[in-house]
């Protein structure tokens, strides 16, 4: 028979037991609370509504900024009334400090919206979603911080700042970047002819003009499949340029699925807009 010894024993094994589980599961919870306001809660931090009153772009920072001195998370929701148009991440590099009401700005368009984030160790940001919500968000830096030009080393007075005029399509107006913008029209129309109101334009973070020309969707997986004609910057030529055609896919939440594809490369001369298909998909 069990002694009242073995007994006790017993009892105090099982209370230590469940004493030693019940700080464990308490210190799980306190570890799952902390990771869930670090890296995972949302604040909202500021909305913006368009002039019209249809939609609203909602700036929201996602958990907290990487300790010490690192990137603070971010992410806009394009919203019509109730229904999320687009959702986009992108990271603030803020010296580790929380952004606010005052790290953006928000320009609204006729068919899109654009955004700039101010950040203490950045440049100014552009960003641009169109209100279908089709197509990639336009991203590029700009030579401004904080609003404020810089030019040799030194800001530049904000009354002496220049301003930058863009298009309707939110594109530079320039005569250099409107004659790489009647190239990469030209060329999509021999490709699929369409015309400039079915092309997205862009400036890629290296400063290069492309053009979104076709996107296709699967409805079973929500896969997008876009068509990139990029501005090939290694071509030299004075009187031609060259541009490549990529395929990109995303998966449904707008991640890239895999590295783009090489469709075909394309000349075109400056002057006569004459456009030549290299049949060619590699890399030259």
């Amino acid at each position: 028979m069990e002694t009242l010894d073995n007994k006790k024993n017993n009892s105090t094994v099982k209370i230590i037991l469940g004493s030693i589980i019940l700080i464990v599961v308490l210190f799980a919870i306190l570890v799952g609370s902390i990771t869930y306001v670090v890296n995972y809660k949302i604040h909202e931090i500021d909305i913006d509504m368009s002039p019209d009153g249809k939609y609203e772009l909602i700036l929201q920072q996602v958990g907290d900024p990487d300790w010490p001195f690192g990137s603070t998370h971010a992410r806009v929701l394009l919203k019509e009334g109730d229904k999320i148009i687009k959702k986009y991440r992108f990271d603030v590099h803020n010296d580790g400090g929380n952004i606010s009401d005052n790290s953006w700005i928000v320009i609204w368009y006729d068919n899109s919206v654009v955004w700039i984030t101010y950040g203490e160790e950045q440049p100014d940001q552009s960003y641009r979603i169109c209100f279908d919500g089709t197509g990639t968000v336009f991203s590029k830096s700009l030579d401004t911080h904080y609003g404020v030009k810089y030019e040799s080393g030194k800001t530049v007075k904000e009354e002496e700042i220049e301003t930058n005029p863009v298009d309707e399509d939110g594109y530079p107006l320039d005569e250099e970047w409107q004659s790489y913008k009647k190239e990469l029209t030209k060329i999509a129309s021999t490709i699929y002819g369409v015309s400039d109101s079915d092309i997205e334009y862009g400036i890629s973070a290296k400063g290069y003009p492309y053009a979104v020309l076709k996107l296709e969707v699967n409805e079973t997986t929500g896969e997008r499949t876009e068509y990139h004609l990029v501005f090939n910057e290694s071509y030299s030529d004075s009187s031609k340029h060259e541009y490549v055609l990529e395929e990109y896919i995303f998966s449904s939440n707008g991640e890239e699925v895999s590295s783009p594809t090489i469709i075909d490369f394309y000349l075109i001369d400056c002057e006569t807009l004459e456009v030549i298909d290299e049949q060619i998909n590699t890399w030259h």
